[in-house]
């Protein structure tokens, strides 16, 4: 399956919204995001926990095709990261630069968005 940027940063602001210690699960987080399926929430929200990005448990039983998924909360590095998306202009950047690089990992998404975000204090302090 393939990794959507868009469900990434969508499920990451909803996870934000959620109050300390409540638990979430895919069928609440596809309420708020119905316009993902259930699959592509459980695969994107894998793929954060493996990416450090969500506080979460992830459990397999017996006979079930996808695992059940827990969140708790972001981690620090998932509300580093959501700090530099959570705009649209400054997602834009980072989102075009993966698209022309043909990229598709979480892994290079954060790193180019870390990047754009030092370029644009580098330029704001020069402009001091």
């Amino acid at each position: 399956m393939k990794l959507d940027h868009e469900c990434v940063r969508d499920v990451l602001l909803a996870v934000e919204t959620c109050a300390y210690g409540e638990e979430l699960r895919i069928d609440t987080l596809n309420i708020k995001l119905p316009q993902y399926s259930g699959e592509e929430l459980n695969y994107t929200c894998l793929k954060l926990i493996e990416g450090g990005l969500l506080d979460a448990k992830s459990t397999r039983f017996y006979g079930e095709p996808m695992p059940e998924i827990r969140i708790n909360c972001l981690t620090y590095q998932g509300h580093e990261f959501l700090d530099i998306i959570r705009e649209n202009q400054n997602w834009a950047k980072p989102k075009d630069v993966v698209k022309k690089a043909g990229i598709s990992s979480l892994k290079a998404l954060v790193e180019i968005a870390q990047d754009v975000a030092q370029a644009a204090n580098t330029s704001a302090l020069q402009s001091l």
